[in-house]
């Protein structure tokens, strides 16, 4: 009988949040940290418990993204695997290759945005 696992990936996988990792990637240091200087409101209702953790990244993703062509930001998704493996996670990483040689399914889900 094949077992089901299932794997976070921010924080299980990667050994951080990747969000703030990607936005930085895809639109340089200064122009990300003039961008969460205009967002800081969204932060300050976040960490007053006004919005959720989902919603703040919902505003934030859509800010930084907005006009952003979707070719463009595939092409950031697949250079972006470089940053990613900075951050892996190795020891989970075994784990799970090992589930998939069993002959076990294995999925990764995320709470991020859809």
């Amino acid at each position: 009988m094949q077992k089901i696992y299932v794997f976070d990936f921010d924080g299980t996988i990667t050994t951080r949040d990747t969000l703030f990792m990607f936005l930085k990637f895809t639109h340089g240091r200064i122009k990300y940290y003039r961008n969460l200087l205009l967002l800081s409101p969204i932060f300050v209702a976040f960490a007053l418990k006004l919005i959720s953790n989902e919603k703040a990244k919902q505003i934030v993703f859509k800010f930084f993204y907005k006009n952003f062509p979707k070719q463009t930001f595939d092409k950031f998704c697949f250079e972006f695997i470089v940053e990613i493996d900075k951050v892996l996670n190795i020891p989970i990483l075994h784990i799970i290759n090992n589930c998939i040689s069993q002959g076990n399914a294995v999925y990764i889900v995320s709470a991020s945005i859809e």
